[in-house]
């Protein structure tokens, strides 16, 4: 807070005792940097959104609330710029510094850029209206090119009326349910592409080639930011050789921003995996769950900068022990849920799979059988005898015996 209410009562003094002086005057009096007086006679006022082509130094004067929204910058020139934050003209060195190499985009999100404006103090918020930022573009080399800057997590809507170039290494911010980027012909072998969201989110791509608004020749789901696409070298090749253009077109929600990446000749890296576990327990991939011995991919995932790595996995399952099982139950108490796995409502026999949490897997061969009490007329009760009819005969049923009333039979329950 000292700091930029010295700058600022410093500036304010310099005003009125230079009343009477020219830019150049002041900036000799005062010992301003040799930019100062570029930055007070060219400023012109910055908007997200902006659009231009710049071949010079150009300034710009923004307010602290735009920059708090954070910053997405894109270059298209073959040579780098510079965009710079300075708190007033006459600051002797940028706030915030940003160099986008040649046809790339490079952010500060809105952590960063709030980290750097606290140099300004506690009472940032209530001189917002005071302070005005200073942006300066200078163009690397004497070079030309267009710039396009938006707020952090958003981007231009790349239409088939006005689309984007593709370059390599280009990353593209996404916040509408469709953008469409164009692949000039290229002297590219080979080429991925890459969807990042930070909630990974599903995007359609779809290509057409000659025209953006043409029939489909290739198609993608990217089930999430893990997965590259890799364009057919046919397609690309053919494209380059009829002098065609080739547009990605992107669908996703586009409340959600998403980035998408083009990387142009990338470096490949194999890898096989060998994997055994027993039934029961999964083995999980980025996209997919694996339960059964079998061989899956390759599988493209990128991994860091422009190398792809490309896996092979051969998954050995191995089968859950077998244990029989005999169950005589009586009728009333069928439905029942065996081994908190199955319910079983009928006899017979069952094949059960049985998988306790995180645990290898049981089968269990299940066979149920009727149980039934034959002949007898009411339950029994052992306090006192009572009469049963078995196979037509009568028996007296008493202190855990049957008795035949013959007297020829007897038989302990």
């Amino acid at each position: 807070m000292r700091k930029i209410t010295t700058l600022i009562l410093l500036t304010f003094f310099a005003v009125v005792e230079a009343a009477n002086l020219t830019c150049e005057q002041e900036r000799a009096k005062f010992g301003f940097p040799y930019y100062y007086c570029q930055c007070r006679e060219n400023l012109s006022a910055f908007q997200f959104g902006l659009d231009t082509t710049i071949s010079d130094t150009t300034w710009m004067e923004a307010s602290i609330k735009q920059l708090q929204q954070g910053v997405a910058a894109y270059w298209f020139s073959n040579v780098p710029v510079h965009i710079d934050v300075f708190g007033m003209c006459s600051s002797t060195e940028p706030t915030i510094t940003m160099v986008v190499g040649g046809n790339q985009m490079r952010e500060k999100d809105v952590t960063e850029i709030n980290k750097r404006l606290e140099e300004y103090g506690t009472m940032v918020e209530s001189m917002s209206d005071i302070i005005k930022p200073k942006l300066r573009f200078y163009p690397m080399n004497g070079g030309t090119g267009r710039v396009i800057v938006y707020p952090y997590n958003h981007g231009p809507h790349s239409t088939c009326g006005d689309v984007l170039p593709i370059y390599n290494g280009m990353s593209y911010v996404s916040d509408h349910d469709h953008d469409v980027y164009a692949l000039a012909p290229t002297s590219t072998t080979s080429m991925f592409v890459q969807w990042k969201q930070v909630k990974d989110s599903a995007c359609y791509m779809y290509i057409t080639r000659g025209t953006c608004e043409g029939e489909a020749v290739a198609s993608f789901m990217f089930k999430d930011s893990t997965k590259v696409f890799f364009p057919d070298a046919n397609l690309i090749k053919e494209a380059k050789e009829a002098n065609d253009t080739l547009f990605f077109h992107f669908n996703h929600n586009g409340q959600v921003p998403g980035r998408i990446l083009f990387k142009m000749n990338p470096k490949w890296e194999y890898y096989t995996v060998d994997t055994t576990f027993c039934e029961g327990k999964v083995y999980e991939l980025v996209d997919t769950i694996i339960t059964a011995t079998t061989t899956y991919g390759p599988d493209s995932i990128w991994l860091v900068s422009d190398t792809v790595g490309i896996y092979t996995h051969n998954i050995n399952v191995t089968p859950a022990p077998i244990v029989y099982d005999t169950m005589s139950v009586f009728p009333e108490k069928m439905n029942f849920l065996y081994r908190n796995t199955r319910f079983i409502r009928e006899y017979g026999d069952y094949d059960i799979l049985v998988t306790p949490a995180k645990q290898c897997a049981t089968r269990y061969l299940l066979h149920v059988k009727k149980n039934e009490r034959v002949g007898w007329q009411d339950v029994i009760a052992e306090s006192k005898p009572q009469k049963m009819i078995i196979n037509g005969k009568l028996y007296i049923y008493h202190d855990g015996q049957i008795i035949n009333v013959l007297g020829n039979n007897i038989a302990t329950k």
